[in-house]
């Protein structure tokens, strides 16, 4: 190829490639990227939507519930806390409340509220009532001596409760076969005394018999 030619084809080609560079897009194309970019965003909308919707529906699952009773947490017959063979709650050093001689083997959450607290030894479980009450339900007397063996935990701290769900499941076999004292006292532990009142009856039903209500 002569010097001439491969010139004139370099030439050629530069220009080529200058009106492809200018060449602007037809509007087909931009009709077709301006839908691609609409959708993207109505996807994103969708998904913002979405996840609003979530939020709310979470918020309202978690509504809380404002009820001034606490329900027993076993069933069985209902005592005094100062008839509890244990002078800490006995003398209220624990708080105001009252106490059950529990027939079956589960105790469930005495109120509304969120679990704030587990003992170590699974004895113990402290609620957080609506009202910022904190209710300590507390299975059996020295119990913590056993380390957790004989209960079952059945919640987690965090849990959002209601009256009648199971905290614990007792293994009546062993306590029994210890001799246990499972009295189990049911206190407030920030509030002053007074503020709960004691319902009238001496036999209840756990999670359904209303055994104290805030005054």
């Amino acid at each position: 190829m002569k010097p001439q030619e491969l010139s004139g084809n370099r030439q050629s080609v530069k220009e080529n490639t200058d009106r492809k560079r200018k060449r602007k897009p037809d509007s087909s194309y931009r009709s077709t990227r301006s839908a691609k970019v609409q959708n993207i965003n109505d996807n994103r909308n969708s998904s913002a939507n979405k996840a609003e919707n979530r939020k709310q529906e979470g918020r309202k699952k978690e509504k809380r519930v404002v009820d001034k009773r606490l329900y027993a947490p076993v069933s069985g017959d209902i005592i005094p806390l100062s008839s509890v063979a244990d002078p800490v709650f006995a003398q209220k050093m624990m708080g105001d409340g009252i106490a059950f001689l529990p027939e079956g083997d589960m105790v469930v959450s005495p109120c509304y509220g969120s679990v704030a607290m587990i003992a170590r030894a699974k004895n113990a479980v402290g609620i957080e009532n609506d009202y910022g009450d904190q209710i300590l339900v507390h299975i059996g007397l020295d119990t913590i001596d056993y380390n957790g063996k004989g209960i079952e935990l059945l919640c987690s701290e965090g849990q959002r409760v209601k009256p009648g769900v199971p905290l614990v499941k007792l293994d009546r076999r062993f306590f029994d076969s210890v001799k246990a004292d499972l009295t189990i006292p049911m206190t407030i532990t920030n509030l002053d005394f007074g503020v709960y009142q004691p319902l009238e009856g001496d036999r209840a039903q756990a999670g359904k018999t209303p055994v104290l209500e805030r005054r």
